[in-house]
């Protein structure tokens, strides 16, 4: 029950500060009394800020594997 209602919350809470700053808010349950919990949700927000910043420079484009023009068929 009490994991739903942190759930409920953290979405409630999420889509106010987006509404309010046009930002993301990431949201991850930690136990307080874990020190390792802790380390490691802060760990991986560091990646997620990282990701987040290196996403608009990121081209799908240069890493497809098919291509799409025809003319570099093998046929």
């Amino acid at each position: 029950m009490g994991l739903m209602a942190s759930h409920y919350v953290a979405v409630k809470f999420k889509k106010l500060y987006s509404s309010i700053t046009d930002r993301k808010l990431f949201v991850s349950v930690v136990k307080g009394l874990e020190p390792n919990s802790v380390d490691q949700t802060l760990k991986y927000a560091k990646e997620i800020l990282i990701w987040d910043e290196e996403k608009p420079t990121f081209n799908f484009n240069e890493y497809a594997i098919y291509s799409t023009d025809t003319g570099s068929s093998s046929e």
